[in-house]
């Protein structure tokens, strides 16, 4: 149902019980109770509309983040977020991706695999911002899958290093993991959310192997920063 036609149902319900006090004039007990329930039903059309008008652009089911560790040194890796993504309006025809940046250099920055234009990537303080074309609007409340990844080159050099993710859109479900090369492994891992101030979190999980640390966090706070920080 689009938003028009919702706040179209939501006025003719509003009506009704003003229809029905002028029918039943004579019955104070009756215009009593209509007069109420308009009352209740007025607040709520009034929450439902405040809602439908202020969603975000997108929210999202899911969001994935994968960092791969791909040699001791921790100079080659790769990161990649898998989305789940929901868009709230029918005339939304982009995205835009924020908050990418490492310690080294970040390249090869791609969507659903296919890299991203030149021109839709621009560096903004220090830190990379990437804008998304769909080429025609998408349907409102269609979810749609997909993939940002890129290439990180020296940023995991250090003996205490850390992966940090900022929450863009509103997101169910959050997952971060991380992958470590057999040769170096992680230790004393710790997990933080960071918004005005610091909050340690449950530890990541450690797979059997020792190679992978797993997060994962239902309803993550928007605009917080969680990481995942280890020793090596």
């Amino acid at each position: 149902m689009s938003l028009d036609r919702a706040l179209s149902v939501i006025g003719l319900l509003l009506s009704l019980p003003g229809f029905l006090i002028v029918v039943l004039a004579d019955d104070d007990a009756a215009v009593a109770a209509l007069t109420l329930l308009l009352g209740l039903l007025t607040l709520a059309a009034a929450a439902a509309v405040y809602y439908f008008t202020n969603l975000p652009e997108f929210s999202l089911r899911s969001v994935a983040v994968a960092l791969d560790i791909r040699d001791e040194a921790g100079r080659r890796a790769t990161l990649a977020k898998s989305y789940r993504i929901l868009p709230n309006y029918g005339h939304l025809d982009r995205m835009v991706h924020r908050n990418i940046a490492a310690d080294g250099s970040v390249r090869n920055i791609c969507w659903n695999g296919a890299p991203v234009p030149e021109g839709n990537v621009r560096e903004v303080l220090g830190q990379y911002e990437v804008t998304i074309g769909f080429g025609a609007p998408l349907p409102r409340w269609a979810e749609f899958p997909g993939r940002l990844s890129y290439e990180v080159v020296d940023s995991f050099p250090g003996r205490v290093e850390a992966l940090h993710y900022v929450v863009d859109f509103p997101t169910r479900v959050l997952e971060i993991r991380v992958d470590f090369p057999p040769g170096r492994l992680p230790r004393e891992p710790r997990a933080v959310r960071s918004s005005g101030g610091r909050r340690p979190l449950r530890p990541p999980r450690v797979s059997p192997d020792g190679r992978t640390l797993e997060l994962k966090v239902r309803r993550p706070m928007r605009g917080a920063e969680y990481s995942i920080y280890w020793s090596w």
